[in-house]
């Protein structure tokens, strides 16, 4: 089975897309984008909608990537992980 994580951090957005086979998991495509969604939260308690901007366009381009990898293989399940500065953002909608 494919499956993907989109890993949405402090700092950078990360996509992990692998093939599990048990035990085994086989990385198939591995992203890592710096968005810096984070950067001024502590100072202001705020995202920068600059960070914001800039994380939801590389969400936006990463997403087919996972979901299509060019047409060798379809993703079977995809999982979305948040951490600090995306669930302050969260919270606040």
């Amino acid at each position: 089975m494919r499956r993907a994580v989109l890993d949405v951090g402090t700092n950078s957005v990360k996509l992990l897309v692998a093939d599990i086979i048990p035990p085994t998991v086989q990385p198939v495509l591995e992203l890592s984008i710096q968005t810096r969604l984070g950067r001024g939260l502590a100072a202001t308690g705020r995202l920068d909608p600059e960070a914001v901007a800039e994380t939801v366009r590389v969400i936006r381009e990463i997403c087919p990537t996972a979901v299509d990898l060019s047409g060798r293989a379809t993703v079977n399940e995809m999982v979305f992980l948040a951490w600090a500065a995306t669930a302050a953002l969260l919270k606040k909608q």
